[in-house]
């Protein structure tokens, strides 16, 4: 679905705020910077959260919803657990499609994220 953001990043971290306001759940004031992400609750409580803060809160948006609506938010979920589909390039940290062998930007050969220090498998 987001197939190049990578996690922790402020495009990933804005882009699940903008889903869960898509969804009715918030507003999101895009004016706070990288540093802190401003939102409003449907009750009207201002929130401010730290990066680190945004996807549990997000997360705990989806059970919410889901235990009192008894229906997933599928778009934010799928955001939160499929979204990532991305390894940074160790080199110039550029988000790479996890599928690829060499990074998009320089070229630098990409090492698998789950296995720390071995190199993919050419194939």
């Amino acid at each position: 679905m987001f197939p190049l953001l990578e996690r922790g990043t402020h495009a990933y971290l804005s882009t699940l705020l903008r889903l869960a306001q898509q969804e009715g759940l918030l507003t999101f004031h895009e004016d706070r910077g990288r540093d802190a992400y401003r939102i409003t609750t449907r009750a009207g409580r201002p929130v401010t959260l730290s990066p680190d803060q945004v996807v549990p809160f997000c997360e705990g948006l989806c059970a919410a919803h889901t235990a009192l609506a008894d229906e997933p938010l599928d778009s934010l979920a799928r955001a939160i657990d499929e979204g990532v589909g991305t390894v940074s390039c160790t080199a110039c940290r550029a988000p790479n499609p996890k599928h690829a062998l060499r990074c998009r930007i320089c070229g630098q050969r990409l090492l698998e994220e789950s296995s720390p220090g071995g190199e993919r498998a050419a194939g």
